[in-house]
Formats: structure tokens, sequence, C-alpha cells
């Protein structure tokens, strides 16, 4: 190959993964997040405020769903499920 044969072919090499780059960051930009958010509010904090900024979020994440308590206690937030997934982990050693 030549030696302009070679740079021609570094460049397009370079170029190529500039391209790919700029496409990883366009699917980065369009990634959806999404799942539930499971949120335990004291009787004291629910407001206008609190619910408006509840609209806010709602608006810039539509694909999260929100599970919203009111009550004036602690409460426990894991669900049984990541409770026998933190059980089996540290059976096996993992946790």
């Amino acid at each position: 190959m030549t030696e302009a044969a070679q740079s021609h072919y570094v460049t397009c090499c370079r170029l190529l993964e500039e391209l790919d780059e700029a496409n990883r960051q366009i699917a980065l930009e369009h990634e959806v997040n999404g799942g539930k958010l499971r949120l335990v509010v004291h009787p004291m904090l629910v407001s206008g405020t609190f619910s408006r900024l509840l609209r806010r979020y709602r608006a810039i994440a539509p694909h999260v769903s929100l599970v919203v308590s009111v009550q004036d206690h602690a409460t426990n937030l894991f669900d049984g499920l990541i409770r026998r997934c933190e059980r089996s982990l540290c059976r096996a050693g993992l946790a």
C-alpha cells in the first residue's frame, strides 16, 4: 500500500470512529428512563408545592410510574422480591 493510501485509510478509520461516537452520544440522549418510583411523604410535606414538583417531574420523566403514599410513620420501601434476592445473595456469599 502506498503512503498516500495508508494516510487515506487512517483518515477513514478516524472518521468512522468519530461517527460511531456521535451515534453513541445521540443514543444516550434519547435513552428513556422508566420504572416505578415509590415515595412516602409525611402529611406535613403535602402541599401545593409538592403537587407542582410532582407535575414537573412527570413532565420530564413520563415513563416513570409514581406511587405516592402519605404516612406519618416510618415505612419499609423494600418489597418481598428484594428481600428474597438479598437472602439469596447472602447464602451465595455475595452480599
